[in-house]
């Protein structure tokens, strides 16, 4: 019988339907999960506040959501939030049931820190393989809600992790949760070149297993007209330099009155009511908590278009260039 069972399979196999296009990054507008992985190319984004007013603001609406802190110490959504977390991710190397790391933050919305906790301060020393592999485990949390954000912060290494994840999430959900990348960045060149240089690499691991997904970028601490001004040079370089087109998510402003409140210890979700960034992170949660068409992680760019070979790409030291070019309006960046 095991012989006619393996060519049942074989056939099985061979015959069963093509995934998706895009369906390895989760699948398209009839994904029950939107994967949000914020990240930045550089320190002092905002990253993990703009990940918070985020998840806020999405279970404000009445959305499921999960909010995952990456950091591999004491992140700071737990600080941020005010939540006690019992479990950290190396919880589950003990028998802890993934679920069993959710801390409540509200009624609908939920954190998962995969730091150590007062209780478990060993759990920092994770090697890096194993942590991966336990955050694939803890993902299986993601498909109980509508909308996961993922603070992956301004570390390249946790940003791919991030994804990787998500995507290890998405395989497992056939088609039932799509990923999407929120690049956090500034205006100046730095900040632009930073991001450059952040979707390049997540480009460069691009492959069956790890799919690039679509981009979206959030300008922080710029008002509209300078957000947009900042996105439309960085859109043009990944597009002249990379294929890589982007979308434009929206400004999150200067917000002086809730940085000030933070330093003096109020709870973001307390501290963030009514505030001009919560109500401009208000309609980019609208817009980026609905999962898009999976076409659009393809836009732009053919199967045969060779990522790294367009003419005028700059090598080594092409991120920080291209950006700054782009920035300061010389037309090998082909900004306005």
């Amino acid at each position: 019988m095991l012989p006619a069972q393996l060519d049942s399979l074989r056939a099985y196999v061979a015959t069963r339907p093509a995934p998706r296009d895009g369906a390895r990054v989760g699948g398209g507008a009839g994904a029950a999960t939107t994967v949000l992985v914020v990240g930045s190319g550089k320190g002092g984004s905002g990253t993990s506040v703009i990940a918070a007013l985020l998840a806020l603001s999405a279970a404000a609406m009445g959305r499921r959501v999960l909010l995952a802190d990456l950091d591999e110490h004491v992140g700071p959504q737990r600080l941020l939030l005010g939540a006690a977390p019992v479990h950290g991710l190396g919880a589950l190397r003990r028998g802890v049931a993934p679920e069993a790391l959710l801390v409540p933050v509200s009624a609908t919305l939920s954190l998962l820190a995969a730091g150590p906790t007062a209780a478990t301060p060993d759990d920092a020393a994770i090697a890096p393989a194993e942590r991966r592999a336990l955050l694939r485990r803890a993902a299986s949390c993601f498909a109980q809600h509508e909308l996961v954000v993922v603070d992956a912060g301004s570390r390249l290494d946790v940003v791919r992790a991030g994804l990787e994840t998500a995507q290890a999430a998405a395989q497992a959900a056939d088609g039932n949760l799509a990923v999407r990348l929120l690049v956090v960045t500034g205006s100046d060149p730095i900040a632009l070149a930073a991001s450059f240089a952040l979707v390049k690499s997540v480009l460069a691991s691009d492959g069956p297993d790890h799919p690039c997904p679509p981009v979206d970028v959030l300008a922080s601490r710029l008002d509209d007209d300078d957000a947009r001004h900042a996105f439309e040079h960085l859109d043009a370089a990944t597009r002249q330099f990379l294929q890589q087109p982007l979308r434009f998510a929206g400004a999150v402003p200067d917000d002086a009155s809730l940085a000030v409140a933070l330093r003096a210890g109020m709870l973001l979700q307390d501290a963030a009511t009514g505030s001009p960034a919560a109500v401009a992170m208000q309609a980019i949660a609208t817009r980026l908590a609905v999962p898009s068409p999976a076409a659009t992680a393809r836009s732009g760019r053919t199967a045969s278009t060779p990522r790294h070979a367009a003419p005028g790409y700059l090598p080594g030291d092409g991120a920080l260039r291209a950006a700054s070019l782009a920035y300061s309006g010389s037309p090998t960046g082909s900004a306005r």
